[in-house]
């Protein structure tokens, strides 16, 4: 009751500052940090070019702290790909979909087998995402329900930590196929493993019962731009009426 009645007191809070303030104001953002650093930085820079006046924080969490954020209000959206759909206290829009790939170190001899497979991932050491994070959870289903067990030596909850061992030698990496650029990651090679694995979805989360700054649906548009203001509000609207 105490956290409810604190929400409406900084729901009024916000409307009172939407028409005094209307582009000033702070945007919190609880996000893991394959998003954060692979997803968010064009929406990031656009919206601090449109709104230089509002103050702009992330914080970096795994997909259950990120919903956890958002459901006591100490960030206004979450971005994260597992356990946010799953909390209640909270509307979550699907914002896009993503798959993995493999990466080796040029020369591996994976990189010149032919078509990649399970069987071959389940051959060599395996550093990958924790299986109880950015859809970790997924690869494990995979490889469980292929019988197979995969060789897996090391778990990261960052990709460039990934990258690092792999690049170390210490076996190959499966992560999001984002997280590799050939520029910047060109000691290593990627093998696409999109048709090995489903695509996972990442969301975007919204306490049901917030109220939303209008620069807040602006950088929802400018981070997924199939998703608009009414969209949005639709869509809390829905969840509220679910709820009561």
């Amino acid at each position: 009751m105490a956290e409810r009645l604190l929400c409406e007191l900084e729901n009024i809070k916000r409307v009172g500052q939407e028409y005094t303030q209307n582009n000033r104001g702070t945007l919190t953002i609880a996000t893991t940090h394959t998003q954060a650093r692979y997803f968010l930085p064009p929406a990031v820079k656009q919206f601090i070019e449109n709104y230089p006046d509002v103050s702009l924080t992330i914080h970096q969490g795994n997909p259950t702290q990120v919903a956890q954020q958002v459901a006591h209000g100490e960030a206004d959206i979450g971005i994260a790909t597992e356990a946010i759909n799953n909390d209640e206290s909270l509307c979550c829009l699907p914002c896009y979909q993503w798959n993995r790939c493999i990466v080796a170190p040029r020369g591996h001899t994976l990189l010149y087998d032919t078509a990649l497979t399970l069987e071959k991932i389940a051959q060599y050491p395996l550093i990958t995402y924790d299986f109880g994070f950015t859809g970790g959870s997924v690869v494990n289903r995979v490889f469980h329900e292929a019988g197979l067990e995969p060789n897996v030596v090391l778990t990261a909850i960052d990709a460039d930590v990934i990258k690092t061992y792999v690049n170390l030698g210490l076996g190959i990496g499966l992560l999001a196929t984002m997280a590799y650029d050939a520029e910047r990651d060109s000691p290593l090679q990627m093998l696409d493993a999109s048709h090995l694995f489903p695509a996972s979805t990442t969301y975007l989360g919204l306490r049901r019962d917030a109220f939303l700054r209008s620069y807040v649906y602006d950088f929802i548009n400018i981070l997924a731009p199939t998703i608009n203001r009414k969209m949005v509000q639709n869509a809390l609207n829905k969840t509220n009426t679910d709820t009561h």
